[in-house]
C-alpha cells in the first residue's frame, strides 16, 4: 500500500506521464490543465493561463482573485507537501 500525506493524497507518483513542478521543467502547451495526483480535476485543477497556472475548481481559494503561479510553485498541497501532477486537460 503506498504512503499517504495528511491531506489524503499519495505520496508516491503515478506510473503514468507525471511531473514533478519543483524538479521537472513545464509540459508541451497541449497540457492546458494539470492536477495533483489523486485530486479530482473538478474539486481543484491548475489551469495554463498568460503568465502561469491559475488554481480552479470548487476547491480553489478566491479564483478570481488571486494571481496564477509559477510552474514549480503548483505541487504544493494544504499540508505543506510537494506531490506530483497529472495531466488534466479535458477532465474538469
Amino acid at each position: 500500500m503506498a504512503d499517504t500525506c495528511r491531506c489524503h493524497l499519495p505520496l508516491d507518483p503515478p506510473f503514468d506521464r507525471h511531473w514533478l513542478p519543483w524538479r521537472d521543467p513545464e509540459p508541451e502547451l497541449a497540457v492546458l490543465t494539470v492536477a495533483l495526483y489523486g485530486h479530482d480535476p473538478a474539486f481543484l485543477r491548475r489551469v495554463r493561463v498568460p503568465g502561469g497556472w491559475l488554481s480552479q475548481g470548487s476547491g480553489a481559494c478566491h479564483p478570481g482573485c488571486i494571481p496564477p503561479n509559477q510552474w514549480q510553485d503548483i505541487g504544493w498541497c494544504w499540508a505543506g507537501v510537494q506531490h506530483p501532477v497529472v495531466d488534466a486537460t479535458g477532465r474538469s
